[in-house]
């Protein structure tokens, strides 16, 4: 029995199907979300959003958001969502490098916090194409 799924950007309404199940990258990791969830809200973290529609799954790279789960629906409000198909693995690769290397460079707070962002958001490119893929991270 499946579930409505409705995912918004600031670009509108990006994602609106019955699915299986959807998976949400939360503070606590990823959270599986099935027919009949309890409500509940939570907060999205940068990293892997994917979901099934008839055992095919969808993958994507999402940056944060919040969450809302009712029994009949699960509404998702991010600021930007990548499909796994457009991300250009080599190139998510190489920010990833260049955040680690500007993470042991230091800097201060400030050049941290945008090293770190940067790294979370590589890192969650990566997942996701890796899924699609099935190549190793």
């Amino acid at each position: 029995m499946p579930f409505r799924l409705k995912l918004l950007t600031p670009k509108g309404l990006v994602i609106d199907e019955e699915v299986d199940c959807a998976y949400f990258p939360s503070q606590k990791g990823p959270l599986g979300i099935f027919p009949d969830y309890d409500t509940t809200i939570f907060s999205l973290v940068p990293g892997v959003f994917k979901y099934s529609v008839s055992g095919n799954w969808h993958y994507f790279a999402i940056f944060g958001g919040a969450c809302w789960v009712k029994k009949e629906e699960t509404i998702a409000i991010t600021e930007l969502l990548e499909d796994a198909k457009d991300i250009d693995l080599p190139r998510a690769k190489a920010a990833k490098e260049r955040a680690l290397k500007a993470i042991e460079q230091g800097g201060g707070v400030k050049a941290f916090a945008e090293a770190r962002a940067a790294l979370n958001r590589a890192e969650a490119r990566i997942g996701a194409k890796s899924l699609l893929t099935g190549e190793k991270k």
